[in-house]
């Protein structure tokens, strides 16, 4: 039978009503075009279906791939490998504190360990652990960040803020992960891949990835159910592993059970708000060293009781900066025969005399002024700064948009330092 084109049919039916014959002819076009339609549908449909099932077939070997490339946890370690890590201390490797004086830039977290921020809400914990991950993909290091409470928008934009460099989100550097529902079988070899190049792994929420499995973080049994299924593995593969959780308002725990804290094999951080991070403010996020069981950070804490304080973070957005000025400063100096001494760290004396100088020269000066006459490091130069508005030798005045900065006319002297005009 001669296909019959519609167009032809139209032509025929134009002027006069169509007969018995040219109506069945359309009606039997109409059949034939609705069976082929029919047909691409199921085409693309058993298409579609082959495609789920190869996918879903290869994340299962993928994950068997993994799982054979980790072995089994049930056998022997090997002791030569064992005995390594006897001689070697463990020492934090991921993100750097601010190198000050003579002190090197020591790590933050430990690899290999499931590490911990704990804080009230909207603290600034996710700042700290973006803070490192910024540092990290500066490093040339993959990072995975689960995200169970923000968005993708907010991290994204904080990265930027923090310095990175648009190609490097774009690219393979970072993964950004949002889950919304349980971690399947199905979503474990998905997981697993998402993260099989990741030197860093970042679970934000505990609270909130534990009730998408169903899991109560009061009730120890699922606190470990969830680090099982979720934390160890990833641990266990060498991956510096961290989790941030809440703490209730004025309280310095977890919110559940007290087994979150034994679940943490690295340093577990409270995290205080000195100053709150936000638009238009100079934000302090304080460290403090609540457990560290390979103890090397504690090493470097200020003395004094637990939890002691390691450092702050510093997240400057005044004076109309749209993009921060941030660093990690470490505490004081250990001390070690004192008492316990939490002090703000005193920037060295040449910078804080350059600025007084160069003020005194320059009555209402601003910050940008200031930056531009003094060769120093731009935060060792704010530092000085803020310690000299602190101490009284410098005032602030808000002139306009901008702030401006003159002498008091207090006399500064070296016992002002306490000896001590090393510590940038």
């Amino acid at each position: 039978m001669t296909r019959i084109s519609p167009l032809d049919i139209d032509a025929r039916f134009a002027d006069d009503v169509p007969g018995s014959a040219e109506e069945d002819a359309w009606l039997e076009y109409e059949a034939e075009r609705e069976d082929r339609r029919r047909f691409q549908i199921r085409r693309e449909a058993e298409k579609y279906a082959d495609f789920l099932v190869s996918r879903e077939l290869g994340k299962r070997i993928h994950a068997k791939d993994q799982a054979a490339e980790r072995g089994t946890s049930w056998g022997r370690i090997d002791p030569r490998r064992a005995l390594e890590a006897a001689r070697n201390t463990r020492e934090p490797e991921v993100g750097r504190f601010t190198q000050t004086g003579t002190e090197p830039a020591h790590g933050v977290f430990y690899r290999g360990c499931v590490n911990e921020i704990h804080g009230e809400s909207e603290s600034g914990k996710s700042w700290l652990a973006l803070y490192a991950v910024a540092q990290e993909l500066g490093a040339g290091h993959t990072v995975a960040y689960v995200d169970y409470e923000d968005d993708e928008g907010s991290v994204y934009r904080r990265l930027a803020l923090l310095g990175v460099a648009e190609d490097v989100l774009l690219g393979d550097q970072f993964w950004y992960i949002r889950p919304n529902g349980p971690l399947t079988e199905p979503e474990k070899a998905v997981f697993a891949a998402s993260t099989a190049g990741a030197d860093t792994v970042v679970l934000d929420g505990v609270t909130e990835g534990m009730s998408l499995e169903g899991l109560s973080p009061r009730d120890e049994a699922d606190v470990a159910a969830w680090h099982a299924k979720v934390t160890k593995d990833l641990a266990h593969a060498g991956k510096c592993v961290i989790v941030i959780d809440h703490t209730p308002h004025g309280g310095n725990r977890t919110i559940g059970s007290q087994h979150k804290k034994a679940c943490i094999s690295g340093v577990s951080y409270l995290a205080e708000p000195v100053q709150p991070i936000a638009p238009g403010q100079r934000g302090v996020l304080r460290l403090r060293v609540e457990k560290d069981r390979p103890g090397s950070i504690r090493r470097e804490a200020a003395p004094g009781a637990r939890p002691q304080w390691r450092g702050d973070l510093v997240v400057d957005f005044s004076e109309g900066r749209t993009r921060p000025d941030a660093a990690l400063f470490p505490a004081s100096p250990r001390d070690g025969e004192g008492p316990a001494v939490e002090i703000e760290m005193k920037p060295p004396m040449a910078i804080c005399t350059a600025v007084l100088s160069f003020v005194t020269e320059n009555p209402g000066a601003s910050s940008s002024d200031i930056q531009s006459a003094i060769q120093a490091g731009k935060a060792k130069l704010l530092r000085a700064v803020k310690w000299l508005v602190d101490q009284g030798y410098l005032r602030k005045e808000q002139e306009g948009r901008s702030v401006a900065h003159r002498v008091t006319g207090l006399e500064l002297t070296a016992e002002a330092f306490g000896g001590d005009q090393a510590s940038g």
